[in-house]
């Protein structure tokens, strides 16, 4: 989950989730609110009724990131500074500055996929590939107990969804 790499791993203190199921149990959309330490808040909304372009903003004391569309694979971020209020006195009337910045990914026309933008994907896959070549068993990137702490925050949130797995009985 994106919240982990912002902070930093992070466990959450706690966890809302509200959300609807579709008839089989699987969950429809949900809109989570995640809280952290120091007042860090993360919201989360997904949606497998509407159709939204998977954009992501992330709000800071000193500006925003935003990426406006397919967050799981960007080519493009958007970061806005805002103005010190320190060495600015009237810093609601000075406009951020703003940056826009481009990643270009590579076109593959090799597989077909389900969503946009899947193939992009391809960066996580080299990462793996890459670590079992070098004999590693454990990502540097992704620990072990990063591993962890996501697949406990997304069994959270499926347990207060109502969504249960077959394998949850094991």
């Amino acid at each position: 989950m994106i919240t982990q790499l912002i902070f930093k791993s992070e466990k959450p203190l706690e966890i809302i989730v509200n959300g609807k199921l579709r008839e089989n149990g699987l969950d429809c959309w949900a809109n989570i609110l995640i809280k952290y330490s120091d007042n860090k808040l993360a919201r989360i909304f997904y949606s497998g009724e509407h159709r939204g372009d998977g954009e992501l903003s992330i709000y800071c004391e000193k500006g925003n990131i935003r990426i406006p569309e397919y967050f799981w694979c960007p080519e493009e971020a958007i970061i806005r500074r805002y103005p010190d209020p320190k060495t600015v006195p009237h810093v609601l009337s000075v406009k951020p500055t703003t940056e826009k910045i481009n990643n270009y990914l590579p076109e593959f026309n090799l597989f077909n996929y389900n969503y946009p933008k899947t193939a992009g994907l391809f960066y996580q896959i080299d990462h793996v590939s890459n670590c079992l070549r070098e004999g590693k068993k454990e990502s540097n990137l992704m620990t072990l107990n990063n591993s962890i702490l996501l697949a406990e925050t997304l069994d959270e949130i499926r347990k207060q969804l109502g969504v249960k797995y077959p394998q949850d009985d094991f």
